[in-house]
């Protein structure tokens, strides 16, 4: 009797065995599927972020009776250009520092060779003592284990060539989209909105439509703030790499090299550190007391523009903290990357409204 309603309970255990698989198999399909579509939906994400950005600009030009389509096309060109003109900036920097650079390597590598006391006097007598005889005949003994190394190097450098290549490929193809997508949601930017506040509850859809204003007073905030802030930095740069010179030491394309800096700015936290490389290239080619010279000047720059010009030109117009721009570009980083880091602020003083709205009436319903 006992065998016969265990008998009976088995298929009742297999559906559920079955039920549980095909939940399992369903959510790992799911997690593949979102995982998929996730770039799209931040793809999506970044266009309608640029389209609120664009917005106080757009609704300007459209008292001045120019259509949102004109309107995102000049804002484009003008960020098109603001690129080029940075680029066209750094690269002949670059350009102009690899042969002087070459040309220095090669006299301080035929020193080594030569022993030449112009090199530091433990790095001659490393060079002087050297038995090169024990290293051929090492390289000798072990051809064959060197060559199968260099050829696991250059697969291992093959293939990250082409990943390389895809994932340039891929960013030109999502900015591309970015562009496009942007476009014609800035063209049916009042449309959409509508039909945001359409689906919303309307207690949601009148708070805000309210802070439209508040949001956007942000946003013009934040462009002239870092324009400001681009202005200055690119002033102090420009004024320090001329105060160098009081202690001998010239360093060419003063003037670019302000542009890069002021142009950098308008990545938060990381724009001084990257204006940094141009100089130090330059530097390089110049002299050791250059390089440190070049370094301490950037670094007593970055610590004016973070701890004085930003908090006092940008954060006390957004009325932000220290630590939430830091929360806000580490998040804004991991997110969206390079992207990401650019918007994190004024995303995060349109946050700050809407939680110190929310804390308000919170405490105004604990009060009541």
């Amino acid at each position: 009797m006992s065998r016969q309603s265990r008998s009976d309970t088995w298929p009742d255990e297999l559906r559920i065995f079955g039920l549980k698989i095909l939940i399992v198999m369903v959510a790992a399909l799911s997690i593949l599927f979102v995982g998929h579509l996730l770039s799209l939906i931040v793809t999506i994400f970044v266009s309608l972020l640029l389209v609120l950005l664009f917005s106080p600009f757009l609704d300007a030009m459209n008292r001045m009776k120019i259509p949102d389509g004109v309107g995102v096309t000049i804002i484009f060109l003008v960020i098109l250009a603001f690129f080029s003109f940075a680029l066209s900036m750094i690269v002949p920097l670059i350009a102009g520092q690899l042969l002087p650079l070459v040309d220095t390597v090669s006299i301080r590598l035929s020193d080594a060779v030569s022993g030449s006391p112009a090199l530091p006097p433990f790095i001659a007598a490393f060079v002087s003592e050297t038995n090169y005889e024990t290293i051929i005949a090492f390289i000798q003994a072990n051809a064959s284990s060197i060559l199968s190394g260099l050829k696991s190097g250059l697969t291992s450098l093959s293939r990250g060539g082409i990943d390389l290549a895809w994932g340039v490929g891929s960013t030109i193809f999502s900015t591309a989209f970015v562009v496009v997508f942007t476009f014609f949601a800035a063209l049916d930017r009042k449309r959409i909105i509508r039909a945001v506040f359409a689906v919303m509850p309307d207690q949601w859809a009148s708070y805000f439509s309210t802070k439209r204003a508040p949001v956007y007073a942000i946003i013009r905030a934040w462009v002239v703030g870092q324009s400001k802030l681009a202005f200055l930095l690119a002033a102090l740069v420009f004024s320090g790499l001329h105060l160098l010179r009081l202690f001998g030491i010239d360093i060419p394309d003063k003037f670019a090299l302000a542009v890069v800096a002021g142009c950098m700015e308008f990545i938060p936290y990381l724009g001084t550190v990257l204006s940094f490389l141009p100089a130090l290239l330059i530097a390089l080619g110049i002299s050791t007391e250059a390089v440190i010279a070049v370094s301490i000047l950037y670094a007593a720059i970055q610590q004016i523009e973070g701890n004085v010009l930003a908090p006092f030109v940008v954060w006390s117009a957004l009325d932000i903290s220290a630590f939430f721009f830091l929360v806000a570009v580490s998040v804004g980083g991991s997110l969206g990357g390079i992207f990401g880091v650019l918007v994190a602020l004024p995303v995060a003083a349109m946050i700050q409204i809407f939680a110190r709205d929310w804390l308000a009436s919170r405490s105004l319903s604990a009060s009541s």
